[in-house]
């Protein structure tokens, strides 16, 4: 699936707050669950981005001290929280992992779990951090590993471009032509 380049793109900021980011559908099989409880041992600040089945029981184990719910919000404000995040937390398996592109393309690292889509999308060390297993202990972990890495965000952004719509046409008119054309 292809990112929209001209609502989620890259503009060189300091992150102005210190957070890390979830965003999608809180239903269970994205493991928003696992971020909560991970941030909440943690201490650090987590918002998460997405309205579904799973909101009242994720906010009732939430600490609001650390973590906030936001349910709607516009790309906009969206990439907004992407330009100032720390990083995306994906704990999901996902067969793209689209808000993990997009994230990339706003220059986000993602932390996620080895698996799935993810491993189309990041490169480890590079452009995010990967952990093996789906437990807050394994994000934690891989949270305070990635607080002593220095990854550069435009370099995130530039790897992040192979999914911008037009490279995804491009692709696609290939693919077709190729195949016609045998």
């Amino acid at each position: 699936p292809p990112v929209d380049e001209d609502k989620f793109y890259y503009e060189k900021t300091k992150p102005s707050e210190e957070y890390y980011l979830m965003a999608g559908r809180l239903v269970y099989y994205k493991r928003f669950d696992l971020g909560v409880e991970a941030f909440k041992k943690l201490g650090k600040k987590l918002k998460i981005v997405g309205d579904g089945f799973a909101a009242s029981k994720l906010k009732n184990s939430a600490d609001s001290k650390y973590i906030e719910f936001l349910p709607y919000l516009t790309q906009e404000k969206l990439r907004e929280l992407f330009l100032n995040a720390r990083a995306l937390i994906f704990p999901q398996i996902e067969h793209f992992g689209l808000i993990a592109a997009e994230a990339q393309l706003c220059g986000l690292p993602v932390i996620a779990y080895r698996d799935g889509g993810a491993l189309e999308i990041i490169e480890d060390g590079k452009t995010g951090l990967f952990f093996n297993e789906q437990t807050p202990e394994a994000i934690i972990k891989a949270v305070q590993d990635f607080e002593h890495l220095k990854l550069n965000r435009k370099y995130i952004s530039q790897v992040a471009e192979r999914f911008l719509k037009k490279n995804f046409k491009d692709k696609i008119k290939s693919i077709v032509y190729q195949t016609c054309l045998r």
